[in-house]
This record gives structure tokens, C-alpha cells and sequence, in this order.
């Protein structure tokens, strides 16, 4: 299913919407916080299956401090990033710094040269949605090579996941938790020929469960930045890791998709 048009990112979470409101909207909303928590545990139950990834907003429709922080995502977490890759994971905590990982697929110019791939982790000093913080702005940066076996089943779950993305019967309500924006952009000719698994598609989903198949590919991700961070005596292991973790979600999308209110996830925004 197609995605809805491109946005940046998300706001996650109550605390980072707190933070850029008045004092007198702050006692109103913390007036409604049992009600909220109350919706959350009515609406959606924890338990659920959460099956799809939600569209992204488009960033048109994002009030002014919404572009004032994607734009410091932009500047600063994902400045040089690359433009085309197989695999992205934007991490957007509530109340830890933001990161982001990408799987990125060189392209090596020569056609007859076998293509390498490697995983970047770039992890924001301090929280960005803080503009106090903004003079101690920084990131660290993390880069290791992946094998293209790796990289390959990476890029087609990635693909099937991320082609499942649907609006959902029912919003979500929550507070805090984590957003978490997933991502892929490979061009339409590769080295002179149309690849079949080209495109640009991107979704959302806000503080999934362990066991749902949005929780694991949060999971995955989450081992793609260890294995950055990594040593080279701890990439085997993490990488093996990956690779039965993709293996266990591509199988999933061989089993028939449950389609109730409970197996679609919304994220706090929609």
C-alpha cells in the first residue's frame, strides 16, 4: 500500500509536546493525564498485536515548533546522511538523546565491481528537542561493514514491512514512550538496469510491544546500532543475531494477516 506523503518526524511522546507549550496549556493538559492514561489502557491494550507501521505526517502540516525540531534532526542528527540506503531507523526517545542507524548500499561506479555495504549509528550528545541545550549540540558517530548477504535480507523485510504501512481503524493514545520512524530510498536504475526492489517508502509507529512485528523490527534496528558501536571480536555475533532476527519477521509475512482493530497500531500524533 502506498505511503501517504513525506514528513520529517514525529513528535514522541507528551514530555517533548510539554516542552514547547505555554504554562497555562501545561496545567490544562496535566489536569488530563489520568484520562489519558485511562484511554491508553482502554483503546489499546499492550497486548495487542501490532502488525502495521502508520504513514508519516507531511511536514506541511506541522505546527511551528515541529519544524523548528525536524529541522535540528536535519542539521544535526542526520546531517550527511546518505541519500540512498536499505534500511533506516530514526530513534526518538521522550526523555533520552535521539539516534539514528542506516544500513547504506555504496555504490562502487565500476558495474563489474561487487558492491559493499556498511552500517552507520550516529547518536545526538544531548537531547535535541531541548533548546537550552542547542550550544551543546553534537553526535557520535559509529561505522562498520555488513556482509551483502546481511544487507540484502535486510533490504527486502525492510521493503515488505515498510509496503504494509496503513492508516489505523482506531487511534492510539499514549504518553511519553518512544517514536520510532523507519525508512528506505534506493533509485530506480541501478548500474544501468531497473531493480525490482527500488523505492522510497517510510512509516512510523509509536512504542510497540516486544513480540509484535513492529517490536521486532525495532529490535532489529536496535542491534544494527550495537553493531556499529561494535568491536570487530563482536560483529559476528551480532550479526548472526540480525540475520535470525530478520529471518523471523520475513516469515511472519507468510501468515495470514489478522485485520481487527487490535493488529494496527496509530502513533500519539494521529
Amino acid at each position: 500500500m502506498a505511503l501517504s506523503p513525506a514528513g520529517l518526524m514525529k513528535k514522541s511522546g507528551l514530555t517533548n509536546f510539554f516542552a514547547n507549550r505555554k504554562w497555562n496549556d501545561l496545567t490544562m493538559i496535566a489536569r488530563s493525564g489520568p484520562i489519558l492514561l485511562a484511554a491508553q489502557l482502554t483503546l489499546c491494550p499492550c497486548a495487542s498485536a501490532q502488525g502495521h507501521l502508520t504513514p508519516e505526517e507531511g511536514i506541511l502540516n506541522k505546527r511551528g515548533f515541529e519544524w523548528e525540531y525536524a529541522k535540528t534532526l536535519r542539521d544535526v542528527l542526520m546531517k550527511d546522511a546518505a541519500d540512498h540506503y536499505v534500511a533506516r531507523m530514526v530513534c526518538l526517545p521522550a526523555f533520552e538523546p535521539e539516534w539514528v542507524v542506516t544500513v547504506v548500499r555504496e555504490d562502487a561506479g565500476d558495474f563489474d565491481t561487487p558492491r559493499t555495504y556498511y552500517v552507520e549509528s550516529v547518536v545526538a550528545i544531548t537531547k535535541l528537542s531541548r533548546p537550552k541545550d542547542s550550544q551543546r549540540m553534537g553526535v557520535r558517530r559509529s561505522r562498520a561493514p555488513l556482509d551483502p548477504e546481511t544487507a540484502e535480507a535486510l533490504n527486502t523485510t525492510w521493503r515488505q514491512m515498510l509496503r504494509r504501512t496503513r492508516y489505523p481503524r482506531r487511534p492510539r493514545i499514549g504518553a511519553d514512550g518512544v517514536g520510532y520512524h523507519f525508512s528506505r530510498s534506493l533509485a530506480l536504475i541501478d548500474r544501468g538496469q531497473n531493480d525490482p526492489l527500488a523505492g522510497w517508502e517510510q512509516g512510523t509507529i509509536w512504542s510497540p510491544v516486544e513480540n509484535s512485528p513492529c517490536g521486532e523490527l525495532v529490535a532489529i534496528g536496535e542491534r544494527l546500532k550495537e553493531y556499529a558501536q561494535a568491536g570487530p571480536d563482536e560483529r559476528d555475533r551480532l550479526r548472526k543475531e540480525i540475520r535470525v532476527n530478520v529471518d523471523k519477521l520475513a516469515a511472519r509475512f507468510n501468515r495470514p494477516e489478522r485485520d481487527d482493530q487490535s493488529s494496527i497500531l496509530s502513533s500519539f500524533n494521529d
